[in-house]
């Protein structure tokens, strides 16, 4: 279902902490130092919120031209940072409240590397864009490029 947001004004919202890469738009989504000092300009429309911090996501999901919410739901680069139970449900029940795309990055966590399937899985929960890349391969055939 389309949102009817203005061509050229929608915004995403990143959980901090991220690591995607080092293309502009991974690097404009960042909260690593590292990643961004010395860089520029970065990606308009980028919003970053602390990640696990409900109250910080869903103001920002309120805003009419949010149309996506991207997030590991274990973040990996940050040093294995697994959010409080009930942080993945919650933001499905936002992301969806506010009609807003929940995208989970799971390169690191899917596939069964933490028990389960996928790290969504240990809260019953599925996003409106699965990010599985490289895992797919097991390191056995590149399926990823950038």
């Amino acid at each position: 279902q389309s949102k009817g947001i203005p061509n050229n004004e929608a915004r995403i919202v990143f959980a901090g902490g991220n690591f995607w890469g080092r293309t502009l738009a991974a690097v404009s989504s960042s909260t690593d130092p590292d990643c961004y000092e010395g860089f520029g300009p970065y990606m308009p429309g980028f919003v970053v919120v602390p990640y696990d911090d409900l109250d910080a996501l869903e103001k920002e999901l309120q805003h009419p031209h949010t149309a996506a919410f991207m997030m590991e739901p274990i973040q990996g680069e940050a040093g294995v940072v697994i959010p409080h139970h009930g942080y993945l449900k919650r933001t499905r029940d936002l992301c969806t409240k506010y009609n807003v795309l929940w995208i989970a990055d799971e390169v690191q966590t899917g596939l069964c590397r933490t028990g389960k399937l996928l790290a969504c899985d240990y809260e019953e929960v599925r996003p409106d864009v699965l990010i599985l890349g490289k895992a797919l391969s097991g390191g056995v055939y590149p399926v990823s490029t950038g």
